[in-house]
């Protein structure tokens, strides 16, 4: 069981009137609020939050010291109302906050519509931009949050949005309820709801992304590595890019044109490709830079992204190069912090490459021994280095 309580305060020539709505809804599985039926009429109600991962204030020019929504500014809702029979219907709209920071609800925005009419058979289709000052939907009465004598977590949701221009981290929940005045008078009572229905959507406000393989000064054993991040976006940008012994930063590297240019939706890894349009193959023996930007949407449907950091990598040359010497290598990355007594057991030479690997008992190759090593140095798949040490035969 869900309720949500609107305390809506009216003046009348000079008269205060305290109205107390209570509403209560339950949900179904899918959280869509069961439909009541006026007798003789039936009045089907349809919403839609926007769709967006960070929402700027500026963006949806909601003004949380006005009540009313811009008529220039995004659409921050909309909804589709059909009646079976003409009707006057009125609207009440709350936008209910449960941030991450305050864990609990904070209404940002209640109010509700003076009555319209509505002709039977006919849909109707409305948004926040009806709410502005001289829409289709002019409010009877609102109210959202007081900015300068907020308190509690009201507060702490006006300090982001003062620091930030952005709601905050949470879900939000967008209630729409359609009520029949009981009179074409105001205060227009008494209501009786006839339909409600509830929404939600989750703010992200993206701020991480962060290269896990190949990871920076890596040596990569095929021409086609598997490339792995971690973004808190479902939409991500790869690119890839030579850069020649000349160069004498990644930074210079990134300038060019990119061997590798793909987005990647819903997953934080892709394997480069052997062929495809735009796909230019990675050479042993050369060095490449690669990152990632996190894309994300925002409240004026724009796309914006963070870019990672620059990530080094090589394809290594097992023609041209010495396969123990680049062996001792990894090891050496993968052992330096918690295995110095290791190190020096190689450093002392005292080794020969027999070319006979064994991995839990099972030969495998130089190049799969590598590919393991770095596996475990990217924390790839939970790959964890549980124990090391050297046994003589």
């Amino acid at each position: 069981m869900r309720s949500c309580n609107h305390f809506l305060f009216f003046m009348k020539q000079g008269t205060l009137f305290l109205l107390i709505l209570i509403v209560a809804i339950r949900f179904s599985a899918h959280g869509q609020a069961q439909m009541q039926q006026h007798p003789n009429l039936t009045i089907t109600l349809d919403a839609q939050f926007i769709n967006a991962d960070v929402i700027y204030v500026g963006d949806v020019a909601f003004n949380l010291q006005d009540p009313l929504f811009s008529s220039r500014g995004p659409i921050f809702f909309f909804m589709t109302i059909l009646s079976d029979q003409s009707t006057d219907v009125m609207f009440g709209v709350d936008i209910i906050a449960e941030t991450e920071d305050t864990g609990e609800e904070v209404e940002i925005f209640t109010g509700i519509t003076h009555p319209i009419r509505l002709e039977a058979h006919q849909p109707r289709n409305f948004s926040s931009r009806d709410l502005a000052e001289g829409g289709r939907l002019a409010l009877y009465s609102s109210q959202s949050i007081d900015v300068n004598n907020a308190t509690g977590a009201a507060k702490r949701i006006v300090d982001v949005v003062r620091a930030t221009s952005r709601l905050p981290d949470g879900m939000y929940y967008l209630y729409v309820t359609a009520y029949i005045p009981g009179s074409t008078l105001e205060p227009y009572l008494p209501y009786e709801e006839i339909d409600q229905v509830v929404r939600q959507m989750r703010i992200v406000n993206p701020t991480r992304v962060e290269l896990l393989y190949p990871m920076d000064g890596d040596r990569v054993v095929t021409q086609f590595p598997l490339f792995q991040w971690r973004s808190d976006t479902q939409e991500t940008l790869l690119r890839v890019y030579e850069m020649p012994e000349r160069m004498r930063s990644p930074e210079e590297a990134i300038t060019g044109i990119p061997h590798l240019e793909k987005r990647v939706s819903t997953t934080n890894q892709f394997i480069y490709p052997q062929s495809g349009p735009g796909v230019r193959v990675l050479e042993p023996g050369k060095q490449y830079v690669w990152f990632v930007e996190a894309l994300y949407t925002t409240s004026a449907n724009r796309e914006e992204g963070i870019i990672s950091d620059l990530h080094v990598f090589s394809i290594i040359d097992t023609q041209g190069e010495n396969l123990f010497n680049i062996i001792k290598q990894e090891l050496e990355r993968l052992l330096e912090t918690n295995y110095q007594h290791i190190i020096e057991r190689i450093e002392e030479g005292n080794f020969e490459f027999t070319d006979q690997i064994r991995l839990d008992g099972v030969p495998i190759s130089s190049e799969d021994l590598l590919t393991v090593i770095q596996a475990i140095r990217a924390g790839e798949q939970n790959a964890v280095l549980r124990h090391v040490s050297i046994h003589q035969r």
